[in-house]
């Protein structure tokens, strides 16, 4: 039952959540409709860099708690009202929860917004964001050292062989492993692969500080996913790129 209905469930969610966003820019109503095709977009069958992964279906589920927290901070960016902010703690706790790379990309868009308001603070209106910004963070923080972090845990330092292994790995560059050509002609086949993607993320005019702040999020859950798919070259790694792929895809 799960292998079936797990799927349909979160793709159905999360159309919704991305049809709600759009349909807030845009009034054309093919353009809302379509919307959804643009978690496709950042999908690619040839490589295992995609929006989700289908190791798992129970491993989709992150996604909702991930987009939800995502959409309500996009939509509602300097939202004063207090319930607004606790329910903003009740998904980041879910979101970790439910995946933990997925709990980091979050962080990372949190800590971004969080960046923004302090630089921006003198603006009365903009202020609130901080406030919203700490909540969720301490949220993620929280819930990680009482319900995840194990000291059991074998502690984990990143190394150069290490990531210089992980390229060309993902991607389909046909590149000899051991090869000296490996970690430069992977990482152009990366960079190539996040430029086709995400970059009319930032490439349009000038904006107001509000209509910039969402950039934030969505710059600081990216940078986060991307660095811990670098630097965490370890099994699941790609978690960290599917939730990375989804906050771009709202982007």
């Amino acid at each position: 039952v799960n292998l079936v209905l797990v799927p349909i469930v979160t793709f159905l969610i999360l159309s919704l959540i991305f049809v709600a966003l759009v349909h807030k820019y845009w009034h054309l109503k093919w353009v809302v409709f379509l919307s959804p095709l643009l978690l496709l977009a950042t999908d690619d069958p040839s490589t295992i860099l995609r929006f989700y992964s289908n190791s798992a279906t129970t491993n989709l589920l992150p996604h909702i708690w991930l987009a939800a927290t995502a959409f309500l901070l996009i939509r509602f960016t300097f939202e004063r009202d207090w319930r607004f902010r606790l329910f903003i703690a009740v998904l980041s706790a879910a979101t970790v929860l439910g995946k933990g790379p997925s709990g980091v990309v979050l962080l990372g868009g949190l800590v971004g917004l969080l960046i923004y308001g302090a630089v921006f603070w003198r603006n009365r209106a903009i202020r609130p964001l901080i406030g919203t910004s700490v909540l969720g963070i301490v949220a993620i923080v929280a819930t990680y050292l009482l319900f995840i972090n194990d000291t059991n845990n074998i502690t984990y330092s990143p190394s150069w062989d290490q990531i210089r292994s992980l390229f060309p790995f993902p991607l389909l560059a046909d590149v000899p492993d051991g090869s000296k050509l490996a970690l430069p002609i992977g990482s152009l086949f990366f960079l190539t692969f996040l430029s086709r993607r995400f970059f009319l993320i930032f490439f349009r005019g000038p904006r107001s500080a509000f209509k910039s702040a969402p950039n934030w999020l969505i710059l600081g859950s990216c940078s986060a996913g991307m660095l811990s798919f670098v630097l965490y070259n370890l099994g699941g790694t790609q978690y960290f790129l599917n939730a990375a792929f989804t906050i771009g895809a709202m982007g």
